[in-house]
């Protein structure tokens, strides 16, 4: 049996994704904060086998979601987050480099665009909500995976 273990905390994660952001001088809404969380943690599973945080993702209608997440930035509707973050060490050179590419290649994606990517086909997020197929489900999608299909992009060179 493989122990999984957990490199960060999901609020240093957050805090560095709004520090890159403002550096790249991207434009985060409580939806593309979600993604940018989604495919940092993803890459960081597919590359380590490990967890970048311990919060899981659910199956939302536009694509995976951490309720803590949803429910803390939410009423910034489709604005604009304005926090600055800071520029926190997130346990080794793997989470701190990957977070920081998720926001440097995704960032300037729109927040749909992002979404059509976590729906793309044999994606994690898809599994779920084609197994269900009802938007009130809210499944947790399993950290195997995501670890799984991020390794295979990995491997395939993407």
């Amino acid at each position: 049996m493989t122990t999984t273990e957990i490199t960060s905390n999901l609020p240093d994660v957050i805090n560095r994704i709004f520090f890159m952001a403002r550096r790249e001088k991207v434009l985060v809404r409580p939806m593309k904060l979600q993604k940018l969380l989604f495919f940092s943690y993803g890459w960081y599973a597919g590359k380590t086998g490990n967890m970048l945080f311990g919060q899981g993702f659910q199956a939302w209608p536009y694509g995976p979601v951490i309720p803590l997440v949803y429910n803390s930035y939410k009423g910034w509707g489709s604005d604009v987050i304005d926090e600055k973050g800071k520029k926190i060490d997130l346990g080794n050179e793997n989470a701190n480099s990957l977070v920081d590419a998720a926001v440097t290649n995704y960032g300037h994606s729109s927040d749909m665009a992002l979404s059509d990517i976590t729906h793309k086909q044999g994606s994690p997020w898809l599994m779920v909500w084609v197994k269900n197929s009802h938007p009130r489900i809210r499944e947790t999608i399993t950290f195997e995976s995501i670890r799984d299909f991020y390794k295979a992009k990995l491997d395939s060179g993407l």
